[in-house]
């Protein structure tokens, strides 16, 4: 009987996974639908329930363009293919409603349906043709030539009688194209060509007054009115590269996306009235190689809420019009590095990027808020979370302090000194007066947090840290830290094979703190990479890259348990349930759930597809969170109860089942004997079966004409469907394998053979196989949550199903034969041999008779002599 606090498993509830990679992202026009470009396959979420929708089934091509028209998503491809996809769909994956094949000669880079009536869609190709399709009837209507450059932007205008299309290019130039007089034109030409540019025209919007706007890369948005023939009004410089423009609801102003971020102007003055952010990022490390900064946005659309941005750091930004707090969704996380439980229900999570994610499992895939203030890649983590304390290290070198005060971070202080990525951070969590970090030269710093205590609201600008203690503890990168829960030890993990502890002390009133070596841990044979104090008991765990974790005690540091199963660097770990168990995760893309009484595996997490860097226990031991390589955040829920419950089930369906097999057993109902033995995949019962009517047979001593020696049962094997039979014959390949069991076996496949013909057995077989296939394909998502899953997850289910489920009829044949030929040549030995025993028996009765009449003639002799 389980203790009540000791978890069975965790189960699998949310996970955020990559929705975009790079390329085009759009919204309906009714706000409600965000399309995405992943790969090779345009994603599709429902922002009103915040649920994955569908998505459009994978290509060999890259989407280079989509767009909305109504609620039906257009797709354009690398291989010139145009797509309609209609969002009726009821499985995962949207349903095209008409494909275009070789819709250009050239690579489709943008498109654009007609807002209004969605009747039209325009298209335009890199080799600067545009055309314009009927998507109902799926024909082109139109084909304009002119561009000396590939097309980059599209917008189009519709009036009383007809509609026009913009275009720009990348020649610099403006072109206006009238659809009914073109219809009437054997070579269209542009009724209009706008010069003003000298850099390609990314951003076209045009008013409801025929105000048009176009933004370029020449760092200026042009104002052009072309309610007649067009002329250029003003010219809005930007100091900043411009990759999307367009005109807020209230016609007075308008925004620009690009280099410089997501910025306001007035619509007649050009003054700037709003820096939304989201422009270049300039690294401030003098030796980072690519100084040309992160960030910058790719693209921007108007919502009937909001401005929708999109970076080129995958992330997605909502800013809405209302001045409320912006809405992020993290295109692709990339690799997720380290994440820690915030508070109960919020989580901090690190990745490839400057910034920390806040995210909340029940408003994925959106994050509650985004920590700006590194200048590179944040390496780690660590939160105490009763006091809304969060401590993160970067490569930056500095180490930055945050403080949640209502329901926001803020970043109340700053500590700088390390001269190299600082890869591992740790908060005493009892007291919260010092911090420790450790970065790649090897040193440790301890910094003085006091100043921090107390702090009603968060200062104007961060507090700069003292550091107390500059000290060299190893000879090669630390991994890990950890601080003991009474804040007296700290415990190390490095790469160069040893962990390490160390006496802390630190006394807030002189200021004085010391770090002193209590003992070198030399028992790793590879880098240690996680080191953690239990809660709960006075021992600490190390994990190391020689896939074991071993635990010691803290009064003499020898070493308690070793734990090994993983097969490959274990990476991260975690204690729980009052320290009587222990998580870990590993470069296998496993986690494992560990029974530290028994030293047993209690449970395997397969939820990963790359090495699981990250790992964290919700505060109250019910979820917990991992993270890594595969760019993939998966909560985990408590799943004991559950666990529980099916054994109890699957014990009472047992004894049901058990009673049931003797009954029938009984009654002589072989047939539904043998498919319930089959079905409750119990061979040693079945082969009880077919032993016990074998035997019965041959204690009676009858004549039968039956091949197993009833006919109730040859009939039952003559009348097996296929999936029962294939089952059967995978048994009896096991039973053929063991000496004591190979005669029932030999029956038994002799009476199939006999009963059966090889192409029924055949057909049988395939149909089984099919049948199994259908049933166990990995639709692509999961039934449960609805998410999908990646394809190399469902490469792994597959390899994972029963040897019952993959094995082929030739295998099962091959399995056989060699078996066979051993027990017929040990047969054959037998009957050999059998003649050499029946000689000399017949020799030693021919022996017998001569020693009688040896025996006789002494007899007599002795009788004649007396």
């Amino acid at each position: 009987m389980q203790h009540p606090s000791v978890k069975l498993s965790y189960s699998p509830t949310k996970t955020l996974r990559p929705i975009y990679t790079q390329g085009s992202v759009a919204v309906s026009l009714d706000g409600r639908y965000l399309a995405t470009t992943l790969n090779t396959q345009a994603v599709v979420y429902d922002l009103q329930s915040n649920a994955l929708l569908a998505k459009t089934a994978s290509d060999s091509s890259t989407l280079s363009s989509l767009c909305w028209a109504g609620h039906s998503l257009v797709t354009s491809s690398s291989s010139n293919t145009i797509t309609i996809y209609s969002l009726a769909t009821n499985g995962p994956y949207l349903t095209p409603t008409r494909i275009i094949n070789k819709a250009h000669d050239s690579p489709i880079l943008v498109s654009a349906a007609e807002p209004s009536s969605c009747a039209f869609l325009a298209t335009g190709s890199a080799d600067g043709v545009v055309k314009v399709w009927d998507l109902k009837r799926g024909y082109t209507t139109h084909v304009f030539k002119g561009h000396a450059g590939p097309v980059s932007s599209l917008c189009w205008r519709r009036q009383a009688s007809s509609f026009q299309l913009i275009t720009g290019s990348t020649d610099t130039h403006i072109r206006i194209w009238d659809l009914n007089e073109s219809a009437k034109a054997s070579q269209p030409k542009p009724k209009y060509t706008l010069q003003g540019h000298v850099s390609i025209v990314r951003g076209l919007a045009l008013s409801d007054d025929n105000i048009l706007l176009s933004g370029a890369r020449d760092r200026v948005v042009l104002k052009w009115d072309i309610s007649s023939t067009p002329k250029l009004l003003r010219t809005f410089p930007t100091l900043s590269s411009i990759e999307s423009v367009g005109i807020l609801p209230d016609g007075d102003s308008f925004f620009t996306a690009g280099e410089g971020g997501l910025k306001t102007y007035a619509m007649d003055s050009g003054e700037e009235m709003q820096d939304y952010g989201g422009g270049v990022v300039k690294s401030t490390r003098v030796d980072n190689d690519d100084n040309d900064g992160v960030g910058g946005l790719a693209d921007a659309q108007l919502t009937p809420s909001s401005i929708m941005s999109v970076g080129h750091d995958q992330i997605i930004t909502f800013h809405q019009l209302d001045n409320s707090p912006p809405q992020h969704i993290i295109g692709y996380p990339d690799q997720i590095i380290s994440a820690v439980y915030v508070s109960e229900t919020d989580i901090a999570i690190s990745t490839n990027a400057p910034q920390i994610f806040i995210i909340s499992k029940d408003s994925l895939p959106f994050t509650t808020q985004i920590l700006e203030g590194h200048t590179d890649t944040i390496l780690s983590l660590k939160a105490v979370p009763s006091k809304g304390l969060l401590l993160s290290g970067s490569k930056d070198g500095s180490v930055r302090v945050w403080k949640r005060y209502n329901g926001r971070f803020e970043c109340i202080a700053i500590g700088s000194g390390h001269g190299e990525s600082v890869g591992a951070v740790a908060v005493a969590p009892q007291s919260t007066n010092f911090a420790i970090s450790a970065s790649q030269d090897r040193l440790i710093k301890v910094w003085d947090l006091t100043p921090l205590q107390g702090l009603a609201e968060a200062p104007a600008t961060p507090v700069t840290l003292s550091s107390y203690i500059t000290q060299r503890i190893h000879e090669k990168d630390i991994n890990s830290l950890d601080i003991s829960p009474d804040d007296r030890y700290l415990a190390t993990g490095s790469q160069d094979r040893t962990a390490k502890v160390f006496d802390v002390t630190f006394d807030t009133n002189s200021k004085r703190s010391s770090v002193k070596l209590k003992a070198t841990i030399k028992a790793h044979k590879r880098g240690v990479w996680a080191v953690k104090f239990s809660n709960y008991d006075r021992i600490f765990a190390t994990a190391g890259g020689d896939k074991s974790v071993k635990l010691w005690s803290l009064k003499d540091f020898s070493c308690i348990k070793t734990l090994e199963g993983h097969t490959n660097s274990v990476l991260d770990l975690a204690f729980l349930s009052n320290g009587q168990q222990l998580l870990t995760s590993a470069a296998d893309g496993l986690i494992k759930l560990w029974n530290l009484k028994t030293e047993e595996c209690v449970s395997t997490l397969d939820g990963h597809e790359d090495k699981v860097w990250a790992l964290d226990i919700s505060p109250d031991d019910s979820e917990c969170i991992s993270g890594g390589g595969d760019s993939l955040l998966t909560f985990w829920q408590d799943a004991t109860q559950h666990v529980e419950d099916e054994a109890a089930q699957v014990r009472e369906e047992g004894v049901v089942q058990d009673e049931t097999l003797a009954n029938l057993i009984q009654v002589k109902d072989y047939k539904s004997a043998i498919s319930l033995a089959i079905s409750m995949n119990q061979p040693r019962r079945l082969y009880q079966l077919f032993e016990g009517i074998r035997k019965e047979a041959h204690e009676q001593g009858t004549v039968s004409n039956a091949l197993t020696g009833n006919a109730s049962v040859d009939g039952a094997l003559k009348q097996l469907d296929a999936h029962d039979l294939r089952r059967l014959l995978l048994h009896i390949r096991t039973w053929n394998a063991n000496n004591k069991t190979s005669h029932t076996a030999q029956l038994v496949l002799h009476a199939i053979l006999r009963l059966r013909s090889s192409v029924d057995i055949r057909k049988c077989f395939d149909a089984a196989r099919e049948a199994d296939e259908e049933k166990g394909r990995d639709p692509g998502y999961d039934a449960q949550t609805g998410e999908f899953v990646p394809h190399t997850v469902q490469a792994e289910n597959a390899k994972k199903r029963t040897a019952e489920e993959n094995a082929s009829l030739k295998e099962i044949i091959e399995g056989l034969i060699p078996y066979t030929e051993r027990h017929l040549s040990r047969a054959d030995r037998m009957v050999t041999e059998s003649y050499v025993v029946d000689f000399i028996l017949q020799e030693m009765d021919g022996l017998d008779v001569m020693d009688g009449v040896s025996d006789g003639a002494s007899n007599a002799m002795e009788v004649d002599v007396a």
